[in-house]
């Protein structure tokens, strides 16, 4: 997660969407006093001179006390919108939110060989990953109450040209770009490359299924090679000023402190 006030931007990381790539370009136009969680793949040499390594050492590390119980919270690599609301309230309530999303078929096979970290041994594996519901799905990262709150939805088939035009539209700098950030390599073999192989019926209705606000509100499909542009939902502002208000009285009473890097 990157939450830049500087900018004024939100990024929510999903997962298996090329979000570590969208993440370190973002970061690029972040400085100090803005939150960019850790990520172990920057710590690598060839990232050795991102500034998103200086900052997310400080650790953004918050002390929490709720009428007395304490606690500590610090944002994570995969917070959900809700914790910058909980932590920064009206501050960043009309900040840009920015999150990355992949056709939801192939993320499961993503996810499949993230996991397995080996090759396909049978295709009765595949189908009894996805009927175990074992993957993870991202809509509660970036969704509340049914409305995705995301004014970019970067598409991971066209990182290059969506993450462009967010850079153009938030005037971000020039670096703010794919460029030649390479993250982790894919563990996906050749045989499992079109995802017509991977799928019987079954498998392809119980991912249907369980994404189905994702399907709703970008646009994806199981047949189609590619997705139209995702637009941002028209009810996103008043969801969000909703959504800010109820998290406002919740936390009216809590002391909340960052600690010092």
């Amino acid at each position: 997660m990157i939450i830049c006030h500087s900018r004024k931007f939100i990024f929510v990381k999903t997962k298996k969407t090329a979000g570590t790539t969208v993440e370190i370009a973002l970061s690029r136009a972040c400085t100090e006093g803005d939150i960019v969680t850790d990520l172990a793949e920057r710590r690598e040499p060839r990232f050795a001179d991102e500034p998103a390594n200086a900052l997310s050492m400080q650790k953004n590390l918050f002390d929490i006390d709720k009428g007395g119980k304490k606690q500590q919270f610090g944002f994570k690599e995969h917070s959900n919108i809700a914790h910058p609301y909980m932590m920064f309230g009206e501050r960043v309530a009309d900040y840009k939110i920015i999150t990355v999303e992949r056709n939801p078929w192939e993320k499961i096979i993503s996810q499949f060989f993230y996991l397995k970290k080996s090759r396909l041994e049978d295709s009765a594996e595949f189908t009894k990953f996805v009927e175990g519901g074992e993957f993870v799905t991202d809509f509660v990262l970036y969704g509340v109450r049914g409305i995705p709150f995301y004014d970019y939805c970067i598409r991971q088939e066209h990182l290059t040209e969506d993450l462009e035009q967010v850079r153009r539209e938030l005037d971000l700098p020039d670096s703010v770009a794919i460029g030649d950030i390479t993250t982790k390599t894919t563990e996906r073999p050749k045989e499992a490359s079109r995802r017509r192989d991977m799928y019987g019926d079954t498998a392809r209705r119980i991912v249907e299924c369980a994404f189905l606000p994702e399907l709703h509100h970008t646009g994806y499909s199981f047949d189609a090679v590619d997705c139209p542009p995702i637009q941002p939902s028209p009810l996103r502002i008043p969801a969000r000023k909703a959504f800010a208000a109820h998290t406002a009285k919740r936390v009216k009473d809590w002391t909340i402190t960052a600690r010092q890097p």
